[in-house]
């Protein structure tokens, strides 16, 4: 929509001019954690840089905060998680990855991957779909009760990791025949 053309080129210029160069992301790390930062800089892209196609500043440093973050939250230690925890980073490192031609920090970057698409196999419910978390279905999404909370699929988990997965598999340069969610990864 050209009418928006103007407010979307000025957000576009606030972001620059706040973008932290350490982090790569926006807002502050003693705030926010690393995880928080990747949490808000993914929904920010999204519906911004992602759609847009428009690549970040300093797509380097977001990666080394996303691998950071990874590394904080011990993922990789007990294979746990939850979906919009895990196709935040992944999305996001997927993106950043992309957009450096695979060129830096790939070989953590591949192994990270690796590791979590192992996991999430173990995640897997028995019908094929995900819940949110481990433990269960996700009970309350935006003030909206969408679950009872047991353990078994829900839409949101199954989303949130099949777009988790299917970000990990671009990554690992695999071809599949489906596509990326248009409401949680905007472009394939």
């Amino acid at each position: 929509e050209s009418d928006y053309q103007n407010v979307i080129d000025e957000m576009y210029g606030w972001l620059d001019k706040h973008q932290d160069e350490r982090t790569g992301l926006w807002g502050r790390q003693e705030a926010q954690g690393n995880a928080g930062l990747v949490l808000s800089g993914y929904h920010l892209m999204r519906g911004l840089h992602f759609y847009d196609g428009i690549q970040p500043k300093w797509p380097e440093k977001i990666i080394d905060t996303v691998l950071t973050s990874l590394q904080e939250c011990h993922l990789f230690d007990d294979g746990g998680g939850e979906g919009c925890h895990d196709m935040d980073h992944f999305v996001t490192l997927e993106r950043m990855y992309q957009y450096t031609n695979g060129s830096y920090r790939a070989d953590e970057i591949r192994q990270a991957c690796e590791i979590r698409l192992g996991q999430l196999q173990n995640l897997k419910m028995h019908d094929g779909g995900f819940a949110f978390t481990p433990q269960g279905t996700i009970i309350n999404h935006y003030q909206y009760e969408v679950s009872g909370g047991v353990k078994e699929s829900d839409m949101v988990g199954t989303v949130f990791y099949l777009e988790t997965i299917y970000r990990i598999l671009k990554v690992l340069d695999v071809r599949t025949k489906w596509n990326s969610s248009i409401t949680h990864g905007v472009i394939s």
